[in-house]
């Protein structure tokens, strides 16, 4: 078996069923932090602030991790300790929040491609056509990648800076923060994603502006059995 080189594996991997059986081992448990960590610098929301979060960093939370890989707290973080031990992570943890730096990201991610060496002698070996193209294509799709990746806006919520930024001029950053928030806390409840995050919002804003709407309309309808309290009169006992 080689132990050199690398394999081109895609995050979708993590979408189809097999990749969820719990509970997870340690091989695939080292591998999902790979597939989870920022392909690229992001922020994420925390308590209405947006925090910045490395490429190579996993944003996601201990209990996040327990109820992926179907392991306990403690199982957790004698896992990351052994990954510490062994200079693969480097865990750190503030208050409520922890955040898990793969250590030697760009290995595991970056592709270099490299010229092929001159031929010095008849028994050069050269790199065949198909494999330079395929590096070719391999480096192109790693540049749109990581021009079209989308930034993180909670431990789940993705979308692009433009993207937020139009919700922002659209809804107000405040009420565009809170319901990330809100969203981001309800999808890792539920154990549920969506799509386009993007859309999404929209979507839950609207919603609750609806609500708020016909709410208030609620309120402006009183109902009472008579139009004028002055309607109210004392009636004599021995009258029928």
């Amino acid at each position: 078996m080689s132990s050199g080189g690398f394999i081109k594996l895609y995050r979708d991997i993590s979408d189809t069923p097999f990749w969820h059986k719990k509970p997870f081992d340690e091989g695939r448990a080292w591998i999902d932090l790979i597939l989870l960590a920022n392909y690229k610098d992001g922020k994420i929301l925390r308590n209405n602030k947006l925090i910045d979060i490395p490429r190579g960093t996993v944003p996601f939370s201990m209990g996040y991790l327990e109820d992926r890989w179907g392991w306990s707290n403690t199982k957790v973080k004698h896992f990351l300790s052994l990954l510490e031990a062994e200079n693969m992570v480097i865990v750190k943890q503030h208050q409520k929040n922890t955040a898990i730096n793969i250590v030697n990201y760009s290995i595991y991610q970056d592709v270099n491609t490299k010229k092929t060496p001159q031929k010095h002698h008849e028994n050069t070996t050269e790199t065949p056509p198909f494999i330079l193209e395929e590096q070719k294509e391999l480096k192109e799709e790693e540049k749109d990648i990581e021009k079209e990746s989308p930034t993180s806006f909670g431990s789940l919520i993705k979308m692009k800076q433009s993207e937020y930024e139009e919700l922002c001029n659209r809804f107000t950053a405040s009420v565009v923060n809170d319901k990330i928030e809100t969203m981001d806390n309800w999808l890792i409840a539920k154990g549920k994603s969506y799509k386009d995050y993007y859309r999404a919002l929209i979507n839950w804003i609207k919603d609750d502006q609806k609500k708020e709407k016909y709410s208030a309309k609620e309120k402006r309808i009183v109902p009472s059995t008579f139009e004028h309290s002055d309607e109210l009169k004392e009636v004599p006992w021995n009258v029928r």
